[in-house]
């Protein structure tokens, strides 16, 4: 199994639109082969009428 270690995470909230961006340690083994990278991840959301914020675009790399 993969160990995720969260490194940073931000978050920016302009208006309606957020985004949110974080950086993790992924460490361990996967499928057989070692894993030993840092990921991040986007995400973009948009709040709603009711006030819920609902997540309209992810990214990782």
């Amino acid at each position: 199994g993969l160990t995720i270690t969260p490194k940073e995470h931000q978050i920016t909230i302009t208006g309606d639109i957020a985004i949110s961006t974080s950086i993790s340690h992924a460490q361990g083994e996967y499928k057989g082969k070692s894993i030993d990278s840092m990921t991040m991840e986007t995400l973009v959301l948009i709040k709603q009428a009711d006030g819920h914020w609902k997540i309209t675009h992810v990214h990782w790399s």
